[in-house]
């Protein structure tokens, strides 16, 4: 996985343990005391909880900075970053071929330009799009794609973190259903999976 997306969830699943411990406690607390007692435990809890909620936002909030500044590294152009694969490029390949090619340089902005100015040049021109079949440039990571990619999970991030502190108000949806979703943060599903393409594996 990413590493700044796999810093996201790793706040996220701290802070659900934090809050699924602190739910037990409040709710034994409301057992064993009355309510002339339960006020100090409740506010002390209620504290703990604000204190993790900050730190687990924190964490997700610079882990979405380092990430946009890793794209100026990324994206600055360097030659001896072109790799013998880049002599592929005077042929026609096949999409098949192309996209494992997107796939293994994912980490590579380099070899990303030359495999989009080379998608862009084979899609503009008449006959390779018919022989070989159209090329999907959105395969390939841009600093645009990349940027909207990152503020995808961040937004994700920044919501279930959300939920988990505000207990959910989603009808019929329980803390406990969301623990799933919170350890699985960042995987590959059919609805993230535009922005899930493009990035690096690193």
């Amino acid at each position: 996985m990413n590493k700044y997306i796999e810093e996201m969830r790793r706040a996220l699943v701290e802070f659900y343990n934090t809050q699924k411990r602190i739910n037990a406690e409040r709710a034994d607390a409301m057992k064993k005391y009355n309510q002339e007692f339960q006020g100090d435990v409740l506010s002390r809890l209620m504290e703990e909880s604000g204190t993790a909620y900050d730190k687990a936002r924190y964490r997700i909030e610079s882990a979405k900075a380092d990430a946009l500044a890793s794209i100026e590294a990324w994206e600055k152009l360097d030659g001896s970053k072109l790799t013998d694969d880049a002599k592929l490029l005077k042929y026609d390949l096949p999409p098949s071929q192309f996209y494992e090619l997107a796939k293994k340089y994912k980490n590579n902005g380099t070899m990303c330009l030359a495999l989009a100015q080379y998608a862009e040049k084979k899609n503009r021109e008449k006959e390779s799009p018919d022989y070989f079949g159209w090329i999907d440039t959105s395969l390939i990571p841009t600093r645009k794609s990349l940027e909207e990619a990152y503020q995808y999970f961040y937004n994700n991030a920044i919501t279930r973190l959300g939920s988990l502190y505000d207990g959910n108000q989603t009808p019929y949806i329980t803390f406990e259903m969301m623990e799933n979703g919170t350890k699985n943060f960042g995987a590959e599903c059919p609805a993230n999976i535009q922005y899930f393409n493009v990035l690096p594996n690193s």
